[in-house]
């Protein structure tokens, strides 16, 4: 939140971008579509934080503060190959953008997301050495017993990144309202699950 605050602050008062802004000219009907369109976006910003936030929670919970540190560490390389991960959505999305109207769009679309879920499980297949060779230089027992979970969180790494390009259509197509109707239905069934087991 910090870093957010302080870049925003840089970039309104470093490039002086208050001398652009100008409530004369703020559109109403325009920004009452932006946010239209943004509200289903927050749901999924916030169920991924709130995956990434329980693990950890579950972890120091059931196993203890080691192991959580232990899965911190682990999860250091996978958190590398989800940055990376982001910056090639946005490519994706332009392209989407872009290539929306023409009439090969889906078959783009489908081999843009085969291509790089292909791209990343090669980096995969790159990367496990690498961090083997990193792991041998590590003297700390406990964060050197996390290799065994690194592969497995590559490897979740890739499927959440496939999941985010194939959910890119929405944005795509100003169809994020069905995503909101997506998260009503997976709140209401969990809500369903914990009632049952209470």
């Amino acid at each position: 939140i910090f870093s957010n605050i302080f870049n925003s602050l840089f970039l309104l008062f470093g490039a002086k971008l208050f001398s652009y802004i100008k409530f004369v000219y703020f559109d109403k009907i325009l920004g009452k579509k932006l946010i239209m369109f943004s509200i289903p976006l927050i749901f999924n910003l916030m169920f991924g934080w709130f995956v990434n936030s329980f693990s950890r929670f579950y972890i120091n919970v059931s196993i203890g503060s080691t192991a959580n540190g232990i899965y911190a560490f682990g999860s250091k390389f996978s958190g590398i190959l989800l940055q990376f991960a982001s910056i090639i959505n946005m490519t994706v999305i332009e392209d989407s953008i872009i290539f929306r109207k023409n009439k090969n769009f889906v078959a783009r679309f489908e081999k843009n997301i085969e291509n790089i879920t292909s791209l990343f499980f090669n980096i995969c297949f790159v990367l496990m050495p690498s961090i083997s060779f990193y792991y041998n230089f590590i003297s700390n027992k406990d964060f050197k017993s996390s290799i065994i979970i690194v592969p497995i969180l590559l490897f979740v790494a890739i499927l959440n990144n496939t999941s985010t390009l194939i959910g890119n259509i929405f944005p795509v197509f100003n169809k994020t309202s069905k995503i909101l109707l997506y998260w009503f239905g997976l709140i209401f069934t969990v809500l369903r699950v914990i009632f049952i087991v209470i």
